[in-house]
């Protein structure tokens, strides 16, 4: 965190250095002002003043356009400034770009007239991997075409109702950490009547999200294992752009792979398995693959 001092009232404010340091409040108000820069309804500077305000919960501020408030004007632009870190900045005529920071859950749930649905982890660590799969379809939709129906669906893929007898549950054994109810596609559509009524800033501080865990999980060329060490899963996605399609292992296709591999079993079983556990052993499998066709390359 920045640390930012008054002299006039003797106090020390922190401010964020990237996005993984946002709080929930502050997400929403940087997405809100995030969405008025990217319709061009406000200039670059003005959303990064407007955003330093937000984000330092200054209600009133002096008029920035006297000549006695100069200094003030000085302080508060060096401070929003500092939002530069939060951006890939472009030429003047072009918009800037988001560094892809906002794969931490600040949003672990949202209620929607009374009722909450809670999101996944961090970096999306708690899905499934037919859950992934849907995601990523939803989220490359919405992407490449703006559809606002596959952003309620990207939604509402991962953020669902809690387990029915939660207090229950979590007291098993079996219990698998996660508040939400079990995946299961055809439950969606049911679940996107609550979501579409949220606030698109809402929205939209969900897709960074999904985007940046996405990035997050195709540039993990050191991902930790505990005690196994690490492994590059980043191979799995190399010639795409991440931001905006799937990748070319063909994702649908490794369900039915590794199906036949008899690794986790069925399909259906696939579906139900740790994202991350799959995507090591498939990354296990490519970097195996690609030693052995070196080594065929190297003796030919």
């Amino acid at each position: 965190m920045h640390s930012i001092f008054i002299e006039e009232t003797n106090t020390t404010l922190s401010f964020p250095e990237n996005a993984t340091q946002l709080t929930a409040s502050q997400l929403l108000a940087f997405c809100e002002l995030l969405l008025q820069y990217k319709a061009s309804t406000i200039s670059f500077n003005e959303f990064k003043i407007n955003a330093a305000k937000r984000i330092l919960n200054i209600k009133r501020v002096a008029n920035l356009q006297l000549p006695k408030n100069e200094q003030i004007a000085e302080n508060m632009q060096a401070i929003a400034n500092l939002l530069d870190d939060f951006f890939i900045i472009n030429e003047p005529k072009s918009k800037n770009q988001l560094q892809m920071n906002f794969y931490m859950q600040l949003l672990p749930h949202v209620t929607i007239s009374g009722k909450k649905y809670y999101g996944p982890a961090n970096a999306l660590t708690n899905t499934v991997y037919g859950e992934y799969l849907k995601l990523i379809h939803h989220f490359t939709q919405y992407s490449n075409t703006g559809n606002p129906q596959e952003l309620d669906s990207m939604i509402a893929t991962i953020y669902r109702p809690k387990k029915s007898f939660y207090t229950w549950y979590k007291n098993r054994t079996d219990f698998d950490g996660d508040i939400r109810r079990t995946y299961n596609e055809h439950h969606t559509a049911k679940y996107v009547k609550n979501i579409q009524k949220l606030p698109l800033a809402t929205k939209y501080a969900i897709y960074l999200y999904v985007a940046s865990s996405q990035h997050f999980i195709a540039n993990s060329t050191n991902l930790q294992l505990g005690a196994n060490g690490s492994i590059d899963i980043s191979v799995l996605f190399k010639s795409t752009d991440t931001g905006t399609t799937a990748n070319n292992i063909g994702m649908v296709g490794t369900l039915f792979s590794l199906a036949e591999t008899n690794v986790f079993g069925t399909v259906k079983q696939v579906e139900k398995e740790n994202t991350y556990d799959v995507l090591v052993f498939l990354a296990k499998q490519t970097h195996a693959y690609n030693q052995l066709k070196s080594k065929t390359n190297a003796t030919n």
